[in-house]
């Protein structure tokens, strides 16, 4: 069974599974740039925070929006609608974010690659998120929740914070403070990750090997 973390691992042998890890490769994306987009929202190149989410339970929603309205110099881009947010919410919303609702992959990879910093949240363990792939490619510091399974994945690379109002705030301050330093950390994570993922692909081969072998040696008995 290949699994694509060492908490997702841990979970499967609790299963009595056997496993191998195999991280899912870097998406290959262009980091385009669509003025008309980009001005459609009224947005300001490098001066945003996007905010990919889909409005699922582990996601702080209630916190996050507190935040950005402690923010109001900041703006926020989340790609999804308004009408998947909780009433309470919705009828309440900072007026510095925007929702963009669903957006395709040509447009939401415009607005994310234009984006000063992403904020990719979550309440649970072992998840793990596409949204923070793309953002690695695409050169854009992430702000991230401090939990096990990031800090595995992510090592030294990007921010992070508590699922709290203030810290998510703390967050975003230190993103656009701090950012060539978090851009360079992303340049030398990518060296890293595919290292990485080249010895487990080989790992991968040699235990598929060994198991054709064994397989082949159990058809002579």
């Amino acid at each position: 069974l290949l699994v694509l973390n060492e908490d997702v691992e841990q979970y499967a042998r609790q299963l009595k599974l056997n496993t191998i890890v195999l991280r899912d490769p870097l998406p290959d994306l262009t980091n385009t740039f669509d003025t008309s987009l980009i001005e459609r929202y009224e947005l300001i190149r490098g001066n945003y925070i996007i905010v990919p989410w889909s409005f699922a339970p582990d996601e702080p929603i209630k916190e996050l929006t507190e935040a950005i309205r402690l923010t109001p110099h900041v703006k926020f881009v989340m790609t999804w609608f308004a009408e998947k947010l909780p009433l309470v919410i919705r009828n309440n919303l900072p007026s510095n974010l925007v929702l963009t609702g669903y957006l395709d992959d040509k447009d939401f990879n415009a607005i994310f690659s234009q984006a000063s910093a992403a904020l990719i949240l979550t309440t649970r363990e072992g998840t793990q998120t596409s949204a923070a792939s793309e953002a690695i490619v695409l050169g854009i510091p992430l702000i991230v929740s401090d939990l096990k399974t990031t800090r595995k994945l992510y090592e030294d690379m990007p921010i992070y914070i508590e699922n709290s109002v203030e810290s998510i705030r703390n967050g975003v301050h230190k993103a656009l403070a701090e950012r060539d330093k978090y851009v360079a950390n992303i340049s030398t994570f990518r060296s890293s990750f595919a290292n990485r993922l080249d010895i487990e692909i080989r790992e991968v081969e040699l235990k598929i090997n060994l198991s054709d072998q064994y397989k082949d040696v159990s058809h002579d008995f």
